[in-house]
């Protein structure tokens, strides 16, 4: 949507970031969200001016784009790595590291826990609908934001019966997923629990 408020999505890595902006669009179809794919976020284990100058180079990019037309948000992903509540943290880190070089942009972060794959277990029927020859996702009620190493965890769970004949699931099908999830309106209604997408979908509400 053109005429919508202007928000940026940056992530880990071009999966990630375009993975994110579908969610973007799924929660707040009103917004124009646009992908950039450099720079990247840095991870917490960067020393301190490292992510300083990343966040500046990120701040560059979201000046050059409001030259032209107001950016109303930025959308910083970053994987916590580590089970929840790790999120509370990891988005105040993001948000404030990154919040006074993006003025007057709001910030908000996204910050699954343990990895983005956690999210999907959130949307069976999007999951089936991308692919329908992996096994049936069923944690129905769960807190999916305690799967440690669920990136591994979700691949085991998706496994077909015959793998020669359907692909395992990589993460370059994130953003095929995420696109499902939107295509369906899933966002809504998710079908697990993760106190992470619930902070990012709270924030990504209320812009």
């Amino acid at each position: 949507m053109p005429d919508g408020k202007r928000v940026l999505v940056f992530g880990e890595s071009e999966n990630d970031t375009k993975a994110i902006a579908e969610l973007v669009r799924c929660l707040r179809s009103d917004l124009d969200v646009g992908t950039r794919r450099e720079p990247i976020v840095l991870a917490k284990a960067a020393d301190a001016r490292k992510r300083k100058t990343n966040v500046e180079k990120i701040a560059a990019v979201v000046r050059a784009d409001a030259a032209a037309r107001p950016v109303h948000a930025v959308v910083l992903h970053h994987d916590c790595d580590a089970v929840e509540p790790a999120h509370v943290d990891e988005s105040r880190r993001l948000e404030t590291e990154a919040a006074a070089t993006c003025a007057p942009a709001r910030v908000v972060a996204a910050t699954p826990a343990f990895e983005l794959e956690a999210w999907w277990y959130l949307f069976p029927d999007a999951v089936a609908a991308y692919r329908p020859g992996w096994r049936r996702l069923a944690r129905h009620g769960q807190a999916v934001g305690q799967i440690v190493n669920v990136k591994e965890r979700l691949c085991a769970d998706l496994r077909p019966t015959n793998p020669s004949k359907v692909k395992e699931y990589r993460e370059s099908d994130s953003p095929g997923i995420a696109k499902k999830v939107r295509e369906l309106g899933l966002c809504w209604s998710p079908q697990a629990q993760s106190a992470s997408f619930d902070l990012f979908a709270d924030k990504i509400r209320a812009l």
